[in-house]
């Protein structure tokens, strides 16, 4: 059973004679908003849930590729997994490969799960780092760090199986996460939410009406009035509530990423569907290329400054080598966050909280994150700002992490032949990611804390993708360990080998399991 991403202990449930929070509305709909509306119909059905969206505003339709914390709020849900699939023309997802980052002609791949097994105390990567060094031993002694990922093998092999229905074997140390058409997926909670008494109400908000900081009500182009206790601004880049409304500021991390501008199309379903998501780095940006069952989805994210739209649409079909079964479409952007995403009686949810471009695919999970913690910190009167302030610190600390980690692909590169890519060579980095940087080169280590998004085997496979290695092993790692674990890490890649020659195929799995 995968962990439950909204513990109990995390909300509080208080009873409605202690509190005058009981109707919340959400505006907009899309990604964010029916996840939203979902899970408080799910977890707090003792409030009032009212959405409020206009077919007139279209959706980005954000998060088609996902990280393994989906399936917890499939979980959170009690969503059957198996049916979520075929109605959102799901596949599977293993890791991310990438191609070009390093160099034009290199590539490597960002596997979910873990990577090795260490029985002491140590690292398992200190231990494979040191065998490297380790001049007795020959060759066939030796594996490439990936060697120890089950996921990076089922990738290289196209195999896949549900890890937790393979105990006990290496397959189970794996984890995985989605590919989905997000239109479908807002479609799915919508009917879920709505079934759970969630109201819905298809208009565009006029105006917004505030006193002392604090949303009183909202007048909508029908002529109706909503009025509300907690408003959630689901609205995207406009950020109706959060921004033009309670004016909070927004923290622009452009100068640092500096993507700003994609072209996205879907084309035709390969006949091989792939058990991961391709990033290809190109001179003014990257592409993504996402498979599902009854398309694939490609997008080019460049820098508008650099690359006008033409030379993107031509780089991305050359990429194909399809024509777009729709007419391309393009989408602006702009990468930062606000640091106060919760101001007064409002909190903001998806984009209108905050956009770090889709390298690593954390945008729904930043929407289930924001999700999580005002749970945790949901308020029983309208202004609180003791909750707020610390519902703000966590969801700021959390996309400055993601920041980084999404900057490190790109400062690790040894691209230069672009104004772009030149960029990164002489951008001055946050100091505590060149620190950590500075850390790892000189002894492995990265003390990542244990409940961060990206956790060590994460960093390692950025930094050994990009050939980037420590000078020196642990100082704490002696002979006798190491000699211990030499049998223990020349069995591990041959177990692992065998047990995904057994597993079938991304495509039969789907076919006999989930096909839509």
């Amino acid at each position: 059973m995968e962990k439950t991403l909204f513990n109990q202990s995390d909300n509080h449930h208080p009873n409605k004679q202690d509190t005058n929070v009981q109707k919340i509305v959400i505006v907009g709909g899309g990604t964010a908003g029916w996840i939203t509306a979902a899970v408080l119909s799910k977890e707090r059905p003792d409030l009032s849930v009212t959405l409020i969206e206009s077919q007139k505003i279209g959706t980005i339709g954000v998060g088609e590729a996902t990280i393994p914390p989906i399936l917890d709020l499939l979980n959170t849900l009690q969503i059957d997994l198996t049916s979520f699939i075929k109605a959102t023309n799901a596949t599977f997802k293993l890791g991310i490969e990438f191609q070009n980052w390093k160099k034009v002609g290199h590539s490597y791949l960002h596997p979910f799960g873990a990577v090795g097994q260490s029985n002491t105390g140590l690292p398992f990567y200190d231990h494979w780092l040191a065998s490297t060094q380790d001049q007795s031993l020959n060759s066939h002694q030796t594996h490439a760090l990936m060697d120890y990922s089950p996921a990076a093998k089922m990738c290289q092999q196209n195999k896949f199986y549900v890890p937790s229905n393979a105990p006990n074997t290496p397959i189970e140390a794996a984890r995985y996460a989605l590919h989905f058409d997000a239109n479908l997926v807002a479609k799915y909670l919508k009917e879920y939410a709505i079934e759970k008494a969630v109201e819905h109400i298809d208009a565009k908000v006029e105006k917004v009406h505030q006193q002392n900081g604090i949303i009183t009500h909202l007048l909508l182009d029908n002529d109706n009035t909503i009025n509300g206790d907690f408003f959630i601004d689901c609205t995207g880049f406009a950020a109706l509530l959060i921004g033009q409304t309670q004016g909070t500021d927004f923290e622009d991390w452009s100068h640092m990423l500096t993507v700003n501008r994609a072209v996205t199309f879907p084309t035709k379903v390969k006949n091989t569907i792939p058990v991961y998501t391709r990033s290809v780095a190109h001179k003014y940006g990257w592409s993504w290329h996402i498979p599902l069952q009854h398309r694939t989805g490609n997008g080019y994210v460049f820098n508008s400054e650099l690359c006008d739209d033409q030379t993107a649409l031509q780089t991305l079909v050359k990429q194909v080598g399809e024509q777009p079964l729709q007419p391309p479409r393009f989408v602006d952007f702009k990468t930062g966050v606000r640091p106060k995403s919760w101001q007064g009686n409002c909190v903001a949810v998806g984009l209108s909280s905050g956009f770090l471009e889709p390298l690593e695919s954390t945008a729904i999970h930043m929407i289930t994150r924001s999700i999580k913690l005002l749970l945790r910190y949901f308020p029983t009167r309208k202004s609180q700002p003791v909750l707020s302030s610390q519902f703000n610190k966590i969801l700021y600390e959390d996309y400055i992490e993601i920041r980084n980690f999404l900057l490190l692909h790109y400062a690790l590169s040894e691209r230069t032949d672009s104004e772009f890519w030149l960029h990164y060579q002489q951008l001055k980095l946050p100091a505590e990611l060149t620190f950590l940087i500075d850390l790892f080169k000189e002894r492995g280590a990265l003390h990542i804390n244990s409940d961060r998004l990206f956790v060590n085997d994460n960093w390692y496979a950025i930094f050994e993708g990009m050939n980037i290695r420590p000078r020196e092993t642990s100082s704490l790692l002696s002979a006798s360990a190491q000699a211990g674990m030499n049998n223990l890490m020349t069995g591990i890649p041959s177990a692992i080998d065998a047990a995904v020659n057994q597993l079938p195929s991304h495509n039969d799995f789907i076919k006999r399991h989930c096909g839509a």
